[in-house]
């Protein structure tokens, strides 16, 4: 208890002053800190992301959290691939044909990359470069079941992924009784 009316006028003053100047003065300490920890996320980290991004229709998100795992891990075809559609799906298509002709690289039938090859070579009036990219025949994939192991080239890898994969698929195949 303070005993001085104005005392106490002077600490709910200072207090009410502390009030209105701790967000400001937290928020400028917040915005001083580095922030490389969130610039330097792991491979695995970007591809949850960028799933997840995926899953909430962000595609601009999506594109850039792909990106990033393509980065951390460029050896990978399932990545190399999920990117390549993540950009065009983005509509950055000049990034798309860069990425088209890597994923070629790894499966040469792969459709949509003829695609995006054949149209850039329309774009730049190359008819018979164009003609040769659309007339490529693609070889025709099974689709994948639940008892065999994914044959897409975007399928990740790890187990971890597949396990989350099939166990989306079994939530909407397996017949309730």
């Amino acid at each position: 208890m303070i005993p001085s009316p104005l005392l106490r006028r002077a600490v709910v003053a200072a207090l009410a002053a502390l009030a209105i100047t701790w967000p400001g003065m937290v928020s400028a300490w917040a915005q001083a800190q580095p922030r490389e920890g969130f610039a330097r996320t792991s491979p695995s980290g970007s591809y949850l992301a960028a799933r997840h991004a995926g899953d909430q229709r962000d595609v601009a998100a999506a594109a850039s959290y792909y990106r990033a795992a393509l980065r951390g891990d460029p050896r990978n075809n399932e990545l190399l691939g999920r990117t390549f559609l993540a950009v065009l799906a983005n509509g950055e298509v000049d990034e798309g044909v860069k990425l088209a002709e890597h994923v070629l690289q790894v499966d040469k039938n792969d459709r949509i990359a003829r695609l995006v090859l054949g149209v850039r070579a329309i774009k730049q009036k190359q008819y018979p470069v164009a003609r040769r990219e659309l007339a490529q025949p693609a070889k025709r994939r099974r689709p994948p079941s639940a008892s065999s192991a994914p044959t897409s080239s975007i399928r990740p890898r790890c187990a971890w992924c597949r396990a989350t994969e099939v166990f989306s698929r079994g939530r909407e195949t397996t017949p309730t009784r």
